[in-house]
């Protein structure tokens, strides 16, 4: 089986309402191979839906299902971590987009980089700080992972 990433929902919450969820990467032996605390959606609209039942504009958490994993983009050349895609979005997103049909679209995996003015995400997948986005790029290009499996226990 390839390596692949998975997402989960734990039961804590950030001070801003956001649930704690853990981003996990497994290796092409279903391995664990390494995991960070991130956030997805924002505080005031934490619901947690399947592919098909999500809302468009909702701000709501990325929905559950599988997902493509999509190669870097950075904003200012490969490994340059100064310049950033724009508010709250970081220099490096890696697109992903779900395979069940879908009324919301354009998620990925980035720093949430307002996070001390603007917690949380419009539901892609918020990495908390930059050196967690490091290691999360070092996995990325270790394993290569093409799936994303977003289990929140519907």
């Amino acid at each position: 089986m390839p390596s692949y990433l998975r997402l989960e929902k734990t039961q804590e919450t950030f001070t801003d309402n956001t649930y704690k969820c853990t981003l996990k990467i497994f290796d092409d032996k279903e391995q664990y191979a390494g995991s960070w605390t991130v956030c997805t959606g924002q505080g005031y609209a934490q619901k947690f839906r399947q592919a098909g039942r999500n809302i468009p504009g909702s701000m709501e958490p990325l929905p559950q299902g599988i997902y493509e994993v999509f190669d870097m983009e950075w904003a200012g050349g490969k490994d340059n971590w100064g310049v950033s895609h724009g508010p709250g979005l970081g220099p490096v997103f890696v697109p992903i987009v779900c395979r069940e049909e879908t009324r919301r679209g354009e998620f990925g995996i980035h720093i949430d980089y307002n996070r001390g003015s603007s917690s949380g995400t419009a539901g892609c997948i918020g990495v908390l700080d930059e050196q967690d986005m490091v290691e999360i790029v070092q996995h990325l290009r270790t394993f290569d992972p093409k799936v994303l499996r977003v289990e929140w226990g519907l």
